[in-house]
């Protein structure tokens, strides 16, 4: 993947989060596009806190470790998707 691509899909509108697989096995959740920014060969992103709720932290991968990025399902925009039963 290079820049451009990853460029293109944080300014896309409307924007889709989606998820980033690493060659280590690792994926990042790019969940908003302020969330990830993109340098020439390597993109930050922010990490949620661990299960402590320790503070976010930001981690730096290269382009070329990215193995496959895909979309994530998301309920906004659906009828009733927020709603509780009872």
């Amino acid at each position: 993947m290079r820049a451009d691509e990853f460029k293109a899909l944080l300014t896309d509108r409307p924007f889709r989060p989606f998820r980033v697989l690493i060659s280590s096995g690792q994926y990042v959740d790019i969940t908003h596009p302020e969330a990830a920014v993109v340098g020439r060969s390597y993109f930050a992103a922010t990490r949620r806190p661990n299960r402590k709720g320790i503070g976010h932290e930001l981690a730096v991968y290269s382009f070329i470790h990215i193995v496959r990025i895909t979309y994530l399902r998301t309920t906004r925009g659906r009828k009733g998707a927020n709603r509780r039963t009872a």
